[in-house]
């Protein structure tokens, strides 16, 4: 695995964790379960270019063992993207590969 600034990141996650919500991806508790103690963490807006309309944040988590974890997190907007209208309105397309059990 590579952290946003294309270095290697080892972790020891045995399986997949699942969040109830998009709120909680960026959440200290439930990222602390993944990555250990986070002293504090970061976002940032990304500026990308695209028709989707999606928008996408930097987050950067500074763990208590001084390491430093880049992630980036997609927010999709149906109602707004683009690439669903013109493709054929592929309903729930993201939800659908992170499901898949090749991902797993």
């Amino acid at each position: 695995m590579k952290d946003f600034d294309n270095n290697a990141v080892m972790t020891d996650i045995t399986s997949p964790k699942k969040a109830n919500s998009i709120g909680d991806l960026i959440e200290h508790d439930f990222l602390e379960e993944i990555f250990g103690p986070i002293h504090y963490l970061e976002k940032q807006p990304l500026k990308t270019t695209g028709f989707s309309g999606s928008a996408h944040e930097k987050i950067t988590l500074h763990l208590k063992n001084e390491k430093i974890i880049s992630l980036v997190l997609k927010l999709i907007y149906p109602a707004n993207d683009m690439t669903i209208w013109r493709s054929g309105n592929i309903f729930n397309r993201e939800v659908l590969l992170l499901e898949d059990a090749k991902m797993s």
